[in-house]
């Protein structure tokens, strides 16, 4: 026999059904073996397995024959025996208790021998509400078998009694409904003391840290939770009050802050434009100006450094031409002075004089270049002298070997004609003889 038993949801979108956890249908099959029924069992809380739920097996004189707990899987199981009757308690501390009866009398010796089913009723436990009343109605009525099952010699099998079915239908599901509605307003009666309260924690534990933003987020949570309550309005007072008196303090220390720092920079900023650190100096001011931008003394400060690095850049300009042109100058004067020394040690004489003349032309006032000219001129002086009395000298030894070699010549002639006529002397004799 297959047995299933429902009750509601707590949403009750099924509860026209949910006295369908009384009902059992069962489903058996004949063999020729021993006599066996069999429940198979499963306990549930809203659909899922209910483990530790009680399943109390009395007989007809009310004696406890067995007590089985389920299981992880909320299951449980019992064989009946043939020709007995059972009253069977389902429950669990703090929940409903369901009664179901089985009664096997009736049953034959010869029919037992052929008998065999299975009953596997789904049967759905609730808990039980705090209201009183509710309480006394609900174990008034569960006194009572919410179901009831014999076997029929007629049709040899288990049937269920549908008239204890419909007798309790109706007040089954009116008092499972009311259980489940009381439940979810007490749930949310507790669960809105519960978010509260956590926002108050909350709430005093940031006040407590001086996270105040966090604080007054927390205590505006609570009221909107529960409007009426005066305590984190008073909290919030109180935090707004701390936010106003700690703005002003944040404020009067910027402003300290702010004058400390100005004052440190103003005094740097003096302090390197006494020692002419013009640099330091405005780069001192402008630092007071981005801490203060609407002081004018900083400013006026920085024209006035602007103006001295201005009028130092143009003298430090003319210094720096003066020094370039004397240095272009002066470059040109070794330039020609070396090139006429360089003359002068060849005895380029001319040259050099050309060179000690280009560097006068540099430096006129210079005194070397035309000592250098007047002893080049003095050189070139004797030089020409020299030459004239070695001209002259050459003149006179040229004009000297001219006439000795005319007078050599004149004599060799004569000695040459004597020669000659003593050879022709010869030549006329030897003819004579």
């Amino acid at each position: 026999m297959n047995t299933k038993i429902f009750t509601p949801t707590t949403t009750f979108k099924v509860l026209k059904f949910s006295f369908l956890v009384l009902f059992l249908i069962l489903t058996t099959k004949n063999t020729h073996a021993q006599f066996s029924y069999v429940i198979n069992g499963v306990v549930k809380e809203a659909g899922k397995p209910l483990t530790g739920a009680i399943v109390s097996v009395f007989d007809f004189n009310n004696e406890k024959i067995k007590e089985l707990t389920t299981s992880a899987t909320g299951s449980f199981t019992y064989n009946l025996k043939a020709d007995e009757e059972y009253n069977i308690f389902i429950t669990k501390p703090g929940y409903i208790s369901v009664k179901i009866i089985y009664s096997t009398i009736g049953l034959s010796v010869e029919d037992a021998k052929k008998f065999k089913s299975t009953s596997n009723p789904e049967i759905e436990l609730f808990e039980l509400p705090k209201d009183p009343s509710l309480v006394a109605k609900l174990n008034a009525t569960f006194t009572k078998p919410l179901m009831s099952f014999y076997y029929s010699s007629d049709d040899n099998k288990m049937i269920a009694d549908d008239d204890i079915y419909k007798s309790m239908q109706q007040e089954f599901v009116v008092l499972q409904k009311q259980a489940f509605e009381e439940k979810n307003k007490g749930a949310a009666a507790a669960e809105k003391e519960a978010k509260y309260a956590a926002a108050i924690t909350k709430g005093d534990q940031a006040l407590a840290a001086s996270n105040y933003k966090a604080a007054k987020d927390a205590y505006s949570e609570a009221i909107t939770i529960k409007s009426s309550e005066a305590y984190p309005k008073t909290k919030i007072t109180e935090i707004d009050k701390l936010i106003a008196e700690n703005a002003e303090k944040d404020k009067l220390a910027k402003e300290k802050e702010i004058n400390d720092k100005y004052n440190a920079a103003i005094g740097k900023a003096d302090k390197a434009l006494t020692a002419k650190d013009y640099a330091g100096a405005k780069l001192a001011y402008n630092e007071a100006l981005t801490i203060k931008p609407n002081e004018q003394q900083p400013k006026d400060k920085i024209k006035e450094i602007e103006s001295i690095t201005a009028n130092l850049a143009a003298k430090d300009k003319a210094e720096k031409d003066k020094l370039a042109k004397e240095k272009e100058l002066n470059d040109k004067y070794a330039a020609a002075i070396a090139k006429a020394d360089a003359a002068l040690f060849t005895k380029n004489y001319e040259a050099a004089k050309t060179a000690y003349n280009e560097a006068l032309g540099v430096k006129p006032n210079e005194q070397l270049p035309k000592d250098k000219i007047a002893g080049i001129d003095k050189i070139i002086s004797e030089n020409a002298e020299k030459e004239k009395l070695a001209k002259e000298k050459a003149d006179a030894d040229a004009a000297e070997k001219a006439r000795l070699a005319k007078i050599k010549a004149d004599s060799d002639a004569v000695e040459q004609a004597r020669i000659a006529k003593e050879k022709q002397m010869r030549r006329h004799y030897k003819k004579k003889n």
